[in-house]
Order: C-alpha cells, then sequence, then structure tokens
C-alpha cells in the first residue's frame, strides 16, 4: 500500500498529497522517514541494510521534494534501525540531513512507542532517561502516544542544564510554531458540522474516477476484454463479496462500500452467477465442485484474488466468514507472494473446465502469480478500488471506461526474484544474460529470467498507441528540452501515461539503468494525436558523487520514451 518504487513517482504524487492536506489546514506528516521499506527479511520494523549512497541515491527525493516544494510540516521517523542505529536516534538522520540538508522546517513526532523500542527493542537505552537523551540530541521533538523518553525522571535529570534546556525549547518552538501556521490559535476548535462535506456526491464520484484510472491491464489475450454485456459470468473468489479498503480503513468502511458482487448482480441481473469458491488463505469444502459445475453454464468466469488487509476494524473478517487470516497492512508480513495455495488451487481447478478466466487482483502490493498468467485470458489489478469499487470494476470490465493505469512497482516472477524493481544498478541482473529453463538451463538463474514478470510502468489499453519524432534539444546551460508525439490509433476513447527515463552511459558512480524523470497523462480521441513536451534540469541528470554530494552529471546520456531512444550530450 504506497506510492511505488520509483523515488521521482513518489516525489511528485507525494508532493500532491501534501498540498492537498495542508490546504486544509491540517499538518500533513510524512513517514516513514527514512529507507523504511526495505527490511531484513520483509518483516516490518526489522534493521534496513541500505548504505549512505543508497539512502541519497533512493530514499531522499520523496522527503525533500515533500519539504521544499510542498512545505509539509511534520515527519515521522521509522521503527526500523539503519546501519545500527535506531532513526529515533539519530542525529545524522533527523537533524544533519532533514534539517540541514533537506530544509525541513517543521517538527518531528516519533512513531507510536518507538521511543520506548530504543529500550525493550533495540537495546540501545537501558531506560526512559537515556531514551530520552537519544531522542533529544538527535532531533526528535515531540513523542507519541505516551512518554517513555520525555519522562519526568529525564526532565528532572536535565533541568539545571542549559544545554538541554535550549534543545527543548527549540523543539517546542518547532511545534508552536507549526500550531500558529495552521491557525489553531485563532480557531482550535473541529467544526462538526462540515463533516457531511466530506462524504459528498462529489467526493463520491471522484472516487470513482480515481478508481477508474488507476487499474492496470495487465494481460488481454484474443482481446477477451471488455466482455459483452450479454455475456453469462460466473463470478468467483474470497475478494468478491469482501470490501476491501485497505490498512487502517476504519471498522465501519464495508457499510459504505460496494463490492464487486453486489456491482454485477445490479448490473448484469440472471446472467451473473456467484460462488464464493475459497477463503483467502483456506479451502471450503465443495465450493470448488460447485464452482465446476458452474462453470459449464457460464461463458466467462470472473476471478476475485489477492489479499485480506482489514485489521484496523479487527482482526480479519471475522471467524463468522471462516477465515480470519491477513495477508496485507502493517506488521502482517509474508514470507512468498505467491497467492496463497486455497486460490491458486480454486484458479488451477476453473482452467482445466475449458472457461476463459479473468482474473481481478485485489492487493496492496504485486504478487508474483507467474502460473496464473498462464491460466488466465485477462487479468486486471485493482488494487483496493475504493468505496465505490464495485461499479468502478464494472466501468472497466465492460468497456464503459477504457483502463489507463500503468504499473507503479513490478510485479516479481517468484518470492525468489525480489527485491524487484525497474531502476536497478548496470551490474544488478547479472553478467552471463543466458537466463534458462528446466528445458535449457542457463546462467542468471539457470532455470528463469531475472526479468519482471511485469515491469514498473506496463499497462494496456483497449486501443493502441503510436509514439513518434522523439527529439531532444538543449537550451540553457543543462537544461534539455524533449519532444514527441503520441496517437491513439484505435476507435476507443482512452488515457495514455507517457513515462520518460534518462540513463547516463558512464558515471563516477556506479549509474542506474535508467530513471523515470517526467511523466504525463492524456486523454485522446480515436486518431488524435498530441504533441507531448518535457523539459528535464541539471537534478535529472545528477548523481551522488563519491564524497556524498549530488553533482551534476557530464557526457552522454539517453532519453527514453515508449520504445523510442534519443541521446543528448551535457
Amino acid at each position: 500500500e504506497n506510492f511505488g518504487e520509483d523515488p521521482y513517482l513518489t516525489s511528485r504524487l507525494g508532493a500532491g498529497y501534501v498540498r492537498g492536506l495542508q490546504s486544509q489546514k491540517v499538518s500533513a506528516t510524512l513517514k516513514h522517514y527514512i529507507a523504511h521499506g526495505t527490511p531484513e527479511g520483509g518483516i516490518n520494523l526489522s534493521p534496513v541494510h541500505m548504505g549512505e549512497r543508497e539512502v541519497r541515491e533512493i530514499a531522499v527525493e520523496p522527503f525533500e521534494t515533500c519539504s521544499k516544494e510542498a512545505g509539509a510540516l511534520s515527519v515521522m521517523p521509522a521503527y526500523s534501525e539503519l546501519d545500527g542505529i535506531p532513526v529515533h536516534a539519530s542525529k545524522f538522520l533527523l537533524t544533519d540531513l532533514l534539517r540541514d540538508e533537506i530544509g525541513f522546517d517543521g517538527y518531528t513526532i516519533s512513531d507510536f512507542g518507538a521511543t520506548g523500542m530504543m529500550n525493550f527493542m533495540h537495546k540501545v537505552a537501558k531506560d526512559g532517561v537515556e531514551a530520552g537523551h537519544l531522542s533529544l540530541n538527535a532531533g526528535l521533538d515531540m513523542e507519541a502516544p505516551v512518554r517513555f523518553a520525555y519522562c519526568d525522571e529525564f526532565l528532572d535529570e536535565i533541568k539545571n542544564s542549559p544545554e538541554f534546556i535550549e534543545k527543548i525549547d527549540c523543539a517546542v518552538r518547532r511545534i508552536l510554531s507549526v500550531k500558529f501556521r495552521l491557525g489553531l490559535f485563532d480557531n482550535p476548535y473541529s467544526q462538526p458540522d462540515a463533516i457531511s462535506e466530506i462524504h459528498s456526491k462529489s467526493s463520491l464520484e471522484l472516487s470513482r474516477k480515481i478508481a477508474h484510472e488507476t487499474m492496470v491491464l495487465l494481460k488481454n489475450e484474443d482481446s477477451i476484454l471488455p466482455l459483452s454485456k450479454n455475456k453469462k459470468v460466473l463470478l468467483v473468489g474470497p475478494g468478491a463479496d469482501i470490501a476491501q479498503t485497505g490498512d487502517y480503513s476504519p471498522n465501519n468502511a464495508p457499510e459504505y462500500t460496494v463490492t464487486i458482487k453486489k456491482a454485477l448482480e445490479e448490473k448484469l441481473g440472471e446472467n451473473l452467477t456467484f460462488i464464493k469458491g475459497s477463503y483467502i488463505a483456506e479451502t471450503i469444502d465443495g465450493e470448488i465442485e460447485k464452482a465446476i459445475r458452474k462453470a459449464n453454464d457460464n461463458d466467462v468466469i470472473v476471478a476475485v484474488v489477492g489479499d485480506n488487509s482489514c485489521f484496523f476494524g479487527g482482526i480479519g473478517w471475522g471467524k463468522e466468514n471462516g477465515d480470519t487470516a491477513i495477508t496485507s497492512g502493517e506488521g502482517f508480513d509474508m514470507s512468498k507472494i505467491e497467492l496463497p495455495d486455497a486460490q491458486k488451487t480454486l484458479i488451477r481447478e476453473l482452467y482445466k473446465t475449458g472457461k476463459p478466466i479473468v482474473l481481478l487482483l485485489t492487493s496492496g502490493r504485486p504478487y508474483a502469480i507467474t502460473e496464473e498468467v498462464e491460466y488466465s485470458k485477462g487479468i486486471i489489478a485493482t488494487w483496493y478500488p475504493g468505496e465505490l469499487g464495485g461499479y468502478a470494476v464494472y466501468d472497466i470490465l465492460f468497456g464503459d471506461v477504457s483502463p489507463s493505469g500503468k504499473l507503479p512497482i513490478s510485479f516479481p516472477r517468484s518470492t525468489g526474484h525480489i527485491p524487484c524493481y525497474y531502476n536497478y544498478k548496470t551490474s544488478a541482473r547479472g553478467y552471463y544474460h543466458k537466463p534458462g529453463t528446466v528445458e535449457n538451463p542457463g546462467r542468471d538463474y539457470v532455470f528463469d529470467s531475472p526479468d519482471a514478470l511485469f515491469p514498473f510502468g506496463f499497462g494496456l489499453s483497449y486501443t493502441t498507441f503510436k509514439y513518434s519524432n522523439l527529439k531532444a534539444e538543449k537550451s540553457d546551460g543543462n537544461t534539455v528540452n524533449v519532444s514527441f508525439k503520441v496517437k491513439n490509433t484505435g476507435d476507443v476513447i482512452a488515457k495514455e501515461s507517457s513515462l520518460l527515463f534518462v540513463s547516463q552511459e558512464f558515471c563516477p558512480t556506479t549509474p542506474f539503468v535508467k530513471r523515470l524523470r517526467k511523466f504525463t497523462k492524456e486523454e485522446y480521441l480515436p486518431n488524435e494525436e498530441k504533441t507531448i513536451v518535457f523539459t528535464l534540469d541539471e537534478n535529472d541528470f545528477s548523481y551522488i558523487d563519491i564524497n556524498m554530494k549530488k553533482a551534476i552529471g557530464k557526457g552522454l546520456f539517453k532519453i527514453s520514451v515508449a520504445d523510442m531512444v534519443c541521446e543528448v550530450e551535457l
């Protein structure tokens, strides 16, 4: 449940989110600072193994953009430790990097209970007093949800120390400054009468539109999609009749949410048959056999599989639903990211009926669905499609809207392919480049390819787009103007995201294969052609040099859009 694997994409979406929140006089809190997303073993809160260069290359950009450009007012450090130092105890991270380099000027607030974790998890503080010293010296302004580090014993110890009193005064000034900037001293009260403005008709329409634009069409063999509205549909899968709105949703969210089953029943009537088939992680006696029998009476099978991320409102879905497994969300970590066996078995057995399968993947993460790709004619990543998600899924399935989402995160071929992302270093995907199979073993890997199953930026449409005429021209300094044409060559109105990547041929520190530096999304009428123009500046050609400073690259750069590549010399 994140913005994706790319720092630039995360920085743009994050900055928009910050501006939206803070326009309503709400302090946006950036979390989790920093390098939180790559813990040891994939287990939440575990140590993060990233060197300083990788932190600066990958993790800094979103926080820097959201601070400098969007003016974020708060930052929450991560629970984890980086290179042996808990983030909450790191002066380098919370002061030197965050404030002195990135330029953040709001307040920092601990993650809930993180100061106590310095004592009982990280074992760097024997008590709250030591945790208080570490936190205050690092630059932590506010502790939440209760006092452990900034306890009475700590305050008694330092009350006669001018050095520590000044640090406390500094923390208080930062917190009060944000409250003044938000206007809380002028109007500190909530506005209960404004609640109706939140859950409004316009917000629901926006929710449906967001779902349309974020779903990603991953496979469409024989143009099975969009489905004809007179098709007889067998709907199966544990996600079909459950409202998935993501981790930390309120426990009454399902009361408002339209499930896929509800929407298809409303739209298709007698042409829809529903069989659950399985729970998230457990089989249901007789359900697969029942689904197989019903498959013969229908034209197509729509299978809704994926995650359960409903923890905040209670553990799982409750025993009355027969399955309490939570597979996604904070602290619910998986040792493999293939679908649970119960769901894999359901799809495998339905494939044997010979009926075409359209797979809907409702999840907050990419799944390794290499096997399911072979079984399915069509695949749509719906993610968690929101309050009107069922209607939005229907709109895409039956062609009222053409899918236009692109993957913000790569789908690996297996758990063993992790880490799997597009913006890797030039040496990161093998030396021999002779991937193999069981029938024809190779190297890098012996029985497989190191490539992603579906890479970052992948996404199909119900129409086709032609890219042409890519040009890159230097202007003042290290500014480069890039232009190209995009044409809708089909007969469907559709939106298309155009992604621009930059790669450096040679660099004093090892370069990335490519990095996303610009993107835009435009709507095209049938046969409509548009010229897209991007401007790249020095930041788009920068790298982290041997002294851990940002430097401007020199030499040959390649600029790629779709299947086009051009070069520019700086």
